[in-house]
């Protein structure tokens, strides 16, 4: 940690970026990096005068009035310094040494990337360089990408980009970062067939939910056609809760392994609950296919077999969840989404400084996670390491007196109180260890808290089923009902009577 705050080698990178440009000006590029970083995680939303009084406890040397720190924060060459020292701490917190104490699914795998993004309004004055991702959202919002290794907890790689880019975009950009034996596991908003080839010809694994619109095929003859797997499922296996096929997909037919769980009736009920009212919004209706569709859970892989068993590998997903509690964290404790400014390159300092602090707190994070994991077999909470190390200015403090291995050894002797508390709901880690089945793992108390955020979603599901063939009977009952009325006008119109009085 305290390679990355070294004065000599941050006062050089200063020069190289142009941020210093003289050797006799009173603010120093280190004393800049703590202000930026360290210096905001007690108060995200300090006034100038309080960063002033703040890079004076840094360093009283460095008297810098309130005007002429903003012009410093406002310049190109402070961004591109930020964002410099950024890869350098990113360079360093990959340096961790390995941890290969993880449950017996995880351990065939060397690393495990995963990869999601979040989004951070901006004042709307910053639309044409961050444009928003339209819709009800901000007209101007950076999104951050992340991808982080699980077993060590490091963060990979970090890049900003306007909220409109879509993640598919960044899908290839993991594939720099991984070797033969890495396993990856991503959101729906990176999937692309052409990446997932680009990781297997790396000797590496994927672990990836398989979205509709892709076609899949049971066989890789040129001559063969995409199959409807719901359909096919009900059809061939109705009373068959997972299945486990060899297929085919995408225009390359690549070959890989299908996983398809029948989701419970409460599951479904929610997905299709919460499609209808997202198609309602955009003035749609879910199609039946899709419908149909939501009552499974399919997953692609080439993790072989005697690895996994179809019954774990949506368990095994599960871990994609983690980033979004580093997210919540970064927001909830970090106050990262909090970037008020009109000017992009004060914008981008406040990110990229935020960012180097999150690097470091996550240094201390793994480094805590693998001291209870090997010495107590117990989980690290992020959230309450993370707290403790904003408590009394520690984190602040060691950097500044240069006392990380006293921060450290301070972690050792209070780390049960950043463990995680037991309790009756598993975690995570907890289901993938004692491979508890994917279909098994559905808690009632998940159930219920996603019952609490959709609350209708399966009132309205069961109405709209039971009233689909109702509406059918209705429609044809209707159409029959016009079509003997017009004819009745037609006999009329050509005097034509109805009934022959003859008979």
């Amino acid at each position: 940690m305290e390679e990355i705050f070294d004065d000599e080698r941050l006062n050089q990178l200063a020069r190289n970026t142009g941020f210093i440009q003289r050797s006799s000006g009173r603010l120093r590029g280190s004393d800049f990096v703590k202000l930026m970083s360290i210096g905001l995680i007690e108060n995200s939303d300090l006034s100038l005068d309080g960063l002033c009084d703040i890079l004076e406890q840094i360093n009283p040397g460095a008297s810098v009035s309130c005007q002429g720190l903003s012009q410093r924060i406002n310049s190109m060459q402070a961004a591109d310094y930020l964002k410099e020292v950024l890869k350098e701490a990113l360079r360093k917190n990959m340096t961790a040494p390995m941890h290969d104490g993880h449950a017996e699914p995880l351990s065939p795998f060397k690393r495990i990337f995963l990869e999601d993004s979040t989004q951070c309004s901006l004042n709307e004055k910053l639309a044409d360089e961050f444009r928003g991702s339209g819709g009800s959202a901000s007209r101007s919002s950076v999104k951050i990408n992340l991808i982080c290794e699980f077993k060590n907890h490091t963060i990979q790689d970090i890049s900003i980009s306007s909220g409109n880019v879509p993640d598919q975009s960044a899908a290839e950009a993991i594939l720099e970062h991984i070797r033969a034996d890495d396993l990856i596991l991503r959101d729906l908003g990176y999937f692309a067939t052409d990446v997932l080839e680009g990781t297997r010809d790396r000797e590496a694994f994927y672990l990836s939910r398989l979205p509709k619109g892709i076609n899949i095929y049971l066989s890789d003859h040129k001559d063969a056609v995409p199959v409807n797997m719901p359909d096919l499922l009900n059809e061939k296996f109705p009373f068959r809760s997972e299945t486990d096929s060899d297929v085919y997909i995408g225009e390359n037919k690549m070959p890989c392994r299908l996983i398809a769980y029948r989701l419970p009736e409460e599951i479904v009920g929610l997905r299709r609950g919460k499609a209808r009212r997202t198609a309602a919004k955009k003035g749609r209706t879910p199609s039946r296919d899709y419908l149909k569709w939501l009552g499974f859970g399919f997953y692609i892989t080439n993790v072989a077999r005697d690895i996994w068993s179809a019954e774990v590998i949506g368990t095994v997903y599960r871990l994609r969840w983690q980033v979004e509690l580093i997210f919540k964290s970064w927001k909830s404790l970090l106050n990262i989404h909090i970037l008020k400014g009109t000017r992009s390159e004060r914008v981008k300092c406040l990110i990229y400084g935020r960012l180097i602090a999150v690097t470091v707190m996550t240094m201390c994070y793994g480094y805590a996670f693998r001291y209870a994991a090997e010495r107590f077999r117990r989980e690290v909470s992020i959230y309450k390491l993370f707290n403790w190390l904003k408590r009394n200015r520690r984190l602040f403090e060691a950097v500044h007196t240069e006392s990380s291995d006293t921060l450290f050894n301070d972690m050792e002797k209070n780390i049960h109180r950043f463990c995680k508390q037991k309790r009756t709901r598993k975690t995570t880690l907890r289901l993938i260890e004692e491979q508890i089945g994917y279909l098994d793992s559905f808690s009632e108390n998940e159930i219920g808290k996603m019952r609490t955020k959709y609350p209708f979603a399966d009132i309205t599901t069961l109405i709209s089923d039971a009233l689909s063939p109702f509406v059918i009977f209705t429609g044809v009952v209707f159409a029959g009902i016009i079509f003997f009325f017009r004819y009745l006008r037609q006999l009329e119109k050509n005097k034509i009577p109805l009934f022959n009085s003859q008979y």
